[in-house]
Parts: C-alpha cells; sequence; structure tokens
C-alpha cells in the first residue's frame, strides 16, 4: 500500500500576478525528480487536507512559459514522454492519486493454439522496416502543426489500403479541439461480440525539443514509427487472411502522445462508456538496449493483464525473453485508459535506464535502432497472439 501526503502544488496564480506574467492555464502531473530546478523554490504545500498524493507525483498548475520549461528540462534528460496534461484540477488530482497497479483484468483460457501458430510466420520484419521508413521520411510528425495532421492523413490511407477490401473492417480519423493532428483508428467488427472492445494502439506523433516550424526534424524512427510498424504488420496479417475477429478489435495510432497524452485521453474518454476489456500499448518496440526482447512495464498497468502477456510468451514465443520495469509515472497512452478503469499493459523495447538515448531528436532515425526490424517483429509478435486469444472465445 503506497503511502498518501499533502498535494505539493506550484502556486503561480498569485506570484504570476505579481510578476506581471501570465496566468496559469495548464494543469500537468509529473514525477517529482523532473520539476526543473528553476522551478522547485515555487511549489507550496496547498492547504487542503482532504487532497493527498503519491509522493513521487507532483501537480503542477503552469502557464505557457512554464510548460515550455518543463518540455525542456524532460527533454534534456531524455525522458519518454515524461508528463501528463489535464483539462481540470480535478482530473489532476484523480491521476495523481491513482494506485500504481490494478488487478481487474479477467483472463480469459488460450484456446487458440492452432491459429496463432499458422499467424506468427506471416508477421514480417522486412515490412515493419518499410514503414519505419515511410514514417520517418516525413520531416516530422508534430501534433501542433499541419505536418502534424499530414501525418495522421498519412496513417490513415495506409491503414485504408490494407482493409479497404474487407466489408467487417474500417477506418476513421478522430478530431481534437486544440490541436490539428488527429488519431486514427481501423475497426475490425465483432462477428458474435461486437459490443466487447480489444484495443491495442501506439501514437503517431514526433517531438524533437520544444520549440517547432514545420522544418523542424524530427524524424522519430524509434519513438514512435517502431510501434506503429508493429501494429500495422498485425493489421496487414489480420487482412490479408480476412480474420474476422469475434470480439471487436480496434487499433489506434494516437495523436499528441508528446503533449501530453492528449489524443489518448479524448479517445479514451470517448469510449469510457463503452465495454472496453483491455488495451496493449506500443511505444518504441525497434531499440533493443536491454538483453531482455520485451520489458514490461508495472505501474499505471494492470498486473493480471501483465502476467496474462507473459504467459503468452511463455506459452507462444517461448524462444523469447522478457523482464519487468517501471516507468515511474504515466509514462505513455496506456496510461490513459487505465485511468478510465480499462486494464492496460505495455511491453517495452528496453528498461527504462537503457532506453534509446537518440529519441525526442533529429538523431532518432533507423541506423540508431535495429535496421533489421527483429526486436520491433518481436513485440509484433506478442501483439497478434494477445489479439487472437482476446479476439477468440470459441
Amino acid at each position: 500500500m503506497f503511502k498518501h501526503y499533502l498535494l505539493a502544488i506550484i502556486a503561480t496564480a498569485s506570484t504570476a500576478a505579481q510578476a506581471n506574467t501570465p496566468e496559469p492555464d495548464y494543469w500537468v502531473s509529473l514525477k517529482n525528480n523532473a520539476v526543473p530546478q528553476s522551478m522547485r523554490s515555487q511549489i507550496t504545500p496547498l492547504i487542503n487536507g482532504l487532497q493527498t498524493l503519491n509522493p513521487k507525483i507532483s501537480v503542477l498548475h503552469v502557464n505557457k512559459s512554464q510548460l515550455e520549461q518543463i518540455q525542456q528540462s524532460l527533454h534534456q534528460r531524455g525522458e519518454h514522454g515524461g508528463y501528463m496534461l489535464h483539462a481540470s484540477m480535478q482530473d489532476a488530482l484523480a491521476t495523481a492519486n491513482m494506485a500504481e497497479s490494478s488487478n481487474s483484468f479477467d483472463a480469459p483460457t488460450l484456446n487458440q493454439k492452432a491459429q496463432i501458430e499458422s499467424l506468427l510466420p506471416q508477421l514480417d520484419a522486412t515490412k515493419i522496416i518499410d514503414m519505419i521508413k515511410k514514417q520517418s521520411q516525413q520531416r516530422n510528425r508534430i501534433y501542433s502543426l499541419s505536418t502534424g495532421r499530414q501525418a495522421s492523413d498519412a496513417l490513415s490511407q495506409n491503414w485504408e489500403d490494407l482493409v479497404k477490401d474487407i466489408p467487417y473492417a474500417a477506418v476513421s480519423q478522430i478530431q481534437h479541439k486544440k490541436f490539428p493532428q488527429r488519431s486514427v483508428q481501423v475497426k475490425f467488427t465483432g462477428s458474435k461480440y461486437p459490443d466487447d472492445i480489444i484495443v491495442l494502439g501506439g501514437h503517431l506523433d514526433s517531438t524533437a525539443g520544444i520549440f517547432h516550424t514545420k522544418r523542424t526534424k524530427a524524424p522519430g524512427a524509434d519513438d514512435n514509427a517502431s510501434g506503429i510498424a508493429s501494429l500495422t504488420d498485425i493489421i496487414r496479417v489480420f487482412a490479408e487472411n480476412n480474420i474476422q475477429p469475434e470480439r471487436t478489435i480496434v487499433f489506434f495510432g494516437y495523436a499528441a502522445e508528446e503533449g501530453g497524452l492528449l489524443g489518448s485521453r479524448d479517445v479514451a474518454q470517448n469510449y469510457k462508456s463503452k465495454h472496453v476489456l483491455s488495451a496493449l500499448q506500443m511505444d518504441m518496440t525497434n531499440y533493443r538496449g536491454s538483453d531482455k526482447d520485451y520489458v514490461f512495464m508495472t505501474d499505471y498497468t494492470d498486473t493480471g493483464m501483465t502476467q496474462f502477456l507473459e504467459k503468452l510468451s511463455d506459452t507462444y514465443l517461448s524462444d523469447l525473453t522478457y523482464g519487468e520495469d517501471k516507468c515511474g509515472y504515466g509514462c505513455s497512452d496506456h496510461a490513459s485508459w487505465y485511468k478510465t478503469g480499462v486494464p492496460s499493459a505495455m511491453p517495452a523495447e528496453s528498461k527504462m535506464s537503457d532506453m534509446n538515448h537518440h529519441i525526442h531528436s533529429s538523431s532518432d532515425t533507423l541506423d540508431h535502432s535495429d535496421i533489421t526490424g527483429t526486436h520491433a517483429l518481436n513485440i509484433s509478435k506478442l501483439g497478434l497472439t494477445y489479439a487472437i486469444e482476446m479476439g477468440f472465445i470459441d
């Protein structure tokens, strides 16, 4: 049981007025040690004993300039994501007070051996590499720019080309209010249980520092063209084999993860009234920084779902190795689903301490990860086994 402490909050509302600086407009949650040194002197206890906080997490109320300081600090630290933006103080507090793990996942009995064993060899590292190249050759996929919108249009067209002749599969884009980039989804409607929903996703945006223009070079080959490529190859195998799952499976390319999980926050909220059984995140899949084929993040995830994925690996991918680690915060879009009560999990390419240090820069190119695509293929294999075992009951 983790302890609760009084919320630490940046008290900028009064100091901003005194200093003639803009009023705070953003609620942010992030690891305590990720708060920029220049801002730590502004943190004061909130006089409200009812509001409590995970001692590892701070909630800050900041203006645009201060948000940019946070982003720059995280960029310099090489953090993966690093913070979450919230629509309100209440949402920020709810996030900060979340338990670091849940155990609500209802694991099915494994009964899809024949189908999985016939499909796994069809996943193709070469096609994964082709997709990484296609995305990373775009100058950037920054969510706040027109290039970000172009990236979502390109991904939508790519997925549409894969499923265009399949009557039970449909691609659509999800519009967001505050930025031009859109999230993209491809839905395989279930044949027997269409209201039961299984999710796989990864973010489609890229970043390189905080001061962006259309000319900014942010290839994001590993972060996160690799995750989108791993997802895309699963979609391809589904399409080429005319697989209609019994439950509905939705694949997402989330917008604006680098802006604080903004796209997946909207998506998860939109799906809150639906029966989503689980969500798997693929964020960075093609850099082998550790001695494992994938590493499961155990915070802001569901313990039972992680154990289910480990069982899938032991059963169908026994030649692959895995480990466990912690992000220390909601480091990717799985945290958006976790917030809404959906069992979530994330197999990562490496431990946090061994992650690709080229991310969030112009040097996040394919030659700085696995040029063969074998590492990303491993996570595609795990994702495929998850999709089939969760998508079929009988």
